[in-house]
């Protein structure tokens, strides 16, 4: 997309956000675009042109990809988890890998 509309929502929806306990600054860059290595150049691995992949969300304007694009709130929503799974094993790998307390839970069938 090169009219901004990713930068300005991340802009909006990102900036200030506590991640880990610290606020995360979004600002605009100085620069105008991404220089990409020249081919036979190395890069480190540092850049990739992702806007030919297949795997590009919002490769075509107006797709449903566009219409769920929200502000990060708190509510995540899972899915495909195995039956064998139980709320309490869910509330329990979260909690070690977030170090915080799953405040609210709820299978939905």
């Amino acid at each position: 997309m090169t009219d901004g509309q990713q930068a300005q929502l991340a802009l909006a929806h990102l900036d200030k956000l506590k991640l880990y306990g610290k606020a995360i600054r979004v600002a605009p860059s100085k620069h105008i675009g991404v220089q990409m290595p020249k081919d036979g150049q190395p890069d480190a691995g540092l850049t990739k042109d992702y806007s030919n992949s297949p795997l590009h969300r919002f490769k075509k304007p107006g797709s449903k990809n566009y219409q769920n694009i929200y502000a990060p709130s708190l509510t995540l929503h899972l899915s495909n988890i195995p039956a064998n799974i139980s709320e309490e094993d869910i509330k329990v790998a979260f909690e070690e890998k977030t170090g915080g307390a799953v405040q609210a839970f709820k299978f939905f069938a």
